[in-house]
């Protein structure tokens, strides 16, 4: 297009149509152009006025016009025409009547009568026309009708999609939200992180109250970018650090809600003793700041990978005196846990100094866990006289830190541990462990492995075990496993426990599976009342077990993708032929054997899948 084109009146790109150019354009012109005037630029609105100009009155047609519609819009277009030229006073039969002479009167009147019984019998048969097209157009709209409801009934027998289902529901869904119960926000706060909450909190009101609810904040734990900023370095790049005006603006803000501070492996250690000394800081300025505090847990990333491998690397240094420091300044608690510190030999008699400050006498539960790299026993733990439960690794046992733990009065549970960083030790002996028995027979001990650790478990002789727990995915329960269990705890046996799932599903061959073993175990402990099993074993297996437990097994728990379908059990001398029968045709159906599991440990049971088995943990005490 050339600027001619371009600029033209009747360019597409000329000045918009407005309702206010219309109206003074017709105002001024008053000749019925005035929006097409409008739709023109205005510089080109007087060049061409000579285009439209009103149109004189021997210009106009007045002869009918051809009109393109239905024929009954042109029947009550004559009909309108033929009420409105009959209706008016100056119709053709009126004016013909009063201008006749008398002499043509008669012959004058019958052409008037014979025109009106001619326009009379016209509209008669427009009417029988019109009644005919509307009968028509009613049938034809019936089955159209009659089309459209068959057509919505067959769309409505097809599945509606989601996108309109989730559509329609997205104001109910918004309103669910707003009249969600309170105490469900805080189920879904307490999953989030701080910075997560902070920024639901700033959604609504009710949000924000709830940000600020004590059922929120009582469990505070630190993870690798907990109230952390980022940070440029010429050397690393963009790193994460932890902000001490964050810090101290949380514990100003939340802090008096703190139940429970749970510190994980940091490997940013210049982060770990920002937090630690912002917190001892806090406390010892503010003694009184945080009275629910009743639970502080320390882990220090002992790991470190680097170009050469994996690195071990003990505590000490300035963190060493910031915990110290930090477990000085908390007042009334009641459960402490120091693990992985690997500290020197020097280091470790006054590390429990500190905590006996303010919780010689509230304290109730102690853990530590590889706080030397040697083992080193930890005497100072009796000077906490309420103590009930201790958690402690292997190389923190002796002989006379044994004794010294029968003299406590109020300590029940005694847990060994061991994990990967568990240096090698020796048992304490015998002979210590049924003194130890006989001066506190009530005390319970645990053994547990824990972690990724292929260590096999370092048994106690002789010792009141209450339970073996395994919390690792590589440990198996083997024959030898087995007899020694049963010859030095098969008396006192409560509890024993696989948790995790294996690395590895184990063999199918009945030699090679620790079905044997569990048979035994259940049938030598007459107090075994907890069982997981995450190995494998055969559905006849799981019968056996359930009919030698019986009621006795309160704790019942097998993995359902471990259980194979086979019954592999030789006929023993004890088994009726009808017995090994039931045993065979139970042993190769799932359903069977489900049927007949209530049956015999008198309660409701069924095999537990891996998702839920992956997370479950048990408590024992």
């Amino acid at each position: 297009m050339d600027r001619r084109d371009y600029n033209s009146g009747y360019s597409i790109l000329g000045a918009p149509i407005s309702l206010r150019n219309f109206r003074r354009d017709y105002d001024d012109d008053n000749d019925g152009y005035g929006l097409a005037a409008a739709a023109f630029p205005a510089h080109h609105h007087h060049h061409h006025h000579h285009d439209l100009h009103e149109p004189e009155p021997h210009d106009v047609d007045t002869s009918p016009r051809d009109v393109d519609s239905d024929d009954d819009t042109f029947d009550r277009g004559r009909k309108r025409r033929f009420h409105s030229t009959s209706s008016s006073s100056q119709s053709p039969y009126r004016s013909c009547k009063s201008s006749v002479s008398p002499g043509n009167s008669a012959s004058e009147s019958d052409e008037a009568r014979e025109l009106s019984e001619e326009l009379d019998g016209e509209e008669t048969s427009t009417r029988a026309h019109t009644q005919t097209e509307k009968e028509r157009i009613s049938e034809k709209e019936q089955h159209n009708f009659s089309n459209d409801r068959a057509e919505s009934c067959r769309s409505a027998s097809k599945p509606k999609k989601a996108v309109c289902l989730i559509h329609d529901n997205e104001e109910d869904e918004d309103e669910g939200w707003k009249e969600l119960p309170a105490i469900l926000l805080e189920d879904i706060f307490v999953l989030l992180s701080p910075k997560h909450r902070h920024q639901a909190s700033m959604v609504c009101r009710p949000w924000y109250e709830i940000f600020y609810s004590p059922r929120v904040w009582e469990t505070f734990v630190l993870f690798e970018t907990t109230l952390t900023r980022r940070r440029f370095s010429a050397y690393k790049g963009y790193q994460r650090e932890l902000c001490p005006g964050k810090t101290q603006l949380c514990l100003m803000r939340v802090g008096c809600f703190f139940k429970r501070i749970v510190v994980t492996p940091i490997s940013d250690y210049y982060s770990l003793y920002e937090f630690l000394r912002v917190l001892a800081a806090y406390l010892g300025l503010n003694s009184d700041s945080m009275p629910l505090l009743h639970t502080f847990r320390f882990t220090f990333a002992c790991e470190s990978r680097g170009m050469n491998g994996v690195v071990i690397i003990g505590t000490g240094g300035n963190i060493l005196r910031k915990v110290k420091e930090l477990v000085s300044n908390l007042q009334q608690l009641r459960h402490l846990a120091l693990n992985q510190l690997l500290l020197d030999v020097g280091e470790v008699p006054g590390l429990l100094e500190a905590a006996a400050t303010h919780c010689t006498h509230t304290l109730l539960s102690l853990e530590l866990l590889n706080c030397s790299k040697v083992p080193l026993p930890i005497p100072e733990v009796v000077q906490f006289t309420h103590l009930v439960k201790l958690k402690v690794s292997a190389q923190h046992l002796s002989e006379e830190m044994l004794l010294l733990l029968g003299g406590t009065p109020k300590l029940t549970q005694l847990h060994v541990v061991q994990d990967a960083h568990t240096c090698t030790c020796q048992p304490v002996s015998g002979a210590a462990w049924k003194l130890f028995k006989d001066m506190a027979p009530a005390k319970r001990v645990f053994l547990e492995v824990q972690g990724l650790t292929k260590t096999p478990l370092l048994l106690q002789p002789h010792a009141p075990v209450r339970g073996v727990v395994f919390r690792t995915p590589y440990h198996r329960l083997t024959p030898d496993l087995a007899t020694w269990l049963l010859e030095y705890y098969g008396p006192c046996l409560e509890y024993f426990v696989q948790e995790r799932l294996p690395r590895a599903h184990g063999s199918r061959r009945f030699g090679e599976r620790a079905d044997e073993s569990f048979l035994r175990l259940v049938r030598a402990c007459p107090r075994l009342h907890t069982l997981v099993i995450r190995e494998r074993i055969s559905l006849a297996t799981l019968l056996l077990l359930a009919q030698e437990g019986g009621r006795r097994l309160r704790v019942f728990i097998v993995r359902k993708n471990a259980l194979l379908k086979k019954c592999e059990w030789p006929r023993a001398k004890n088994w009726s032929p009808e017995f090994h029968q039931w045993l065979r045709r139970h042993g190769r159906n799932y359903e069977l054997a489900f049927e007949e599991m209530p049956v015999l440990l008198g309660q409701r049971w069924k095999p537990t899948v891996d998702r839920s088995f992956k997370h479950l943990m048990m408590h024992v005490t």
